[in-house]
């Protein structure tokens, strides 16, 4: 009688392991990935200086490489600008004026969760005056690249009374 009451004890032990092995891979596949947010912020701000950077010596090329393919620019006083072809000619027209004298500041950045998104909040001077943007970088194939980018100008800063 030794046997049934052996064997029985020995598959509910295999039972058990088994169960055990199945929700200790459950909780290594939920457990949530950290992020680095400190990489990720300075790959974004690196980002945007080259974008000053290529802005300043005309390289029009290099400003589109910014861009992901599915990229959609939202400029004051024109149309969106959508797609890699469009950038690439949207910046071509800027730079043919001559260099683009700008000086960018990012003021904060925030990574999804997930960190594949950050958004880029920031200031800008340029020869217009003076302005703040909004960019938004996705990860693609471990580069970040602007995703949505928006920019405007400061009004005067007076309040009118009217």
């Amino acid at each position: 009688m030794k046997r049934p009451r052996s064997l029985a004890l020995a598959l509910g032990l295999a039972l058990f392991a088994c169960q055990a092995q199945e929700t200790d891979q459950q909780a290594e596949m939920e457990e949530p990935v950290a992020v680095d947010t400190e990489s990720i912020r300075a790959a974004i701000v690196d980002g945007s200086q080259q974008w000053a950077a290529a802005a300043r010596t005309g390289d029009a090329q290099a400003l589109t490489n910014l861009y992901a393919n599915d990229a959609v620019i939202n400029a004051p006083g024109t149309p969106r600008v959508t797609g890699r072809d469009e950038i690439s000619a949207f910046f071509a027209q800027m730079v043919s004026e001559g260099p683009y004298e700008n000086t960018i500041s990012t003021d904060e950045v925030i990574v999804s969760e997930s960190g594949d998104l950050a958004v880029e909040l920031g200031s800008f001077t340029d020869p217009s005056g003076n302005g703040k943007y909004v960019g938004v970088w996705k990860n693609v194939g471990g580069e970040w690249k602007l995703f949505i980018d928006t920019w405007n100008m400061n009004g005067s800063g007076e309040a009118t009374t009217e």
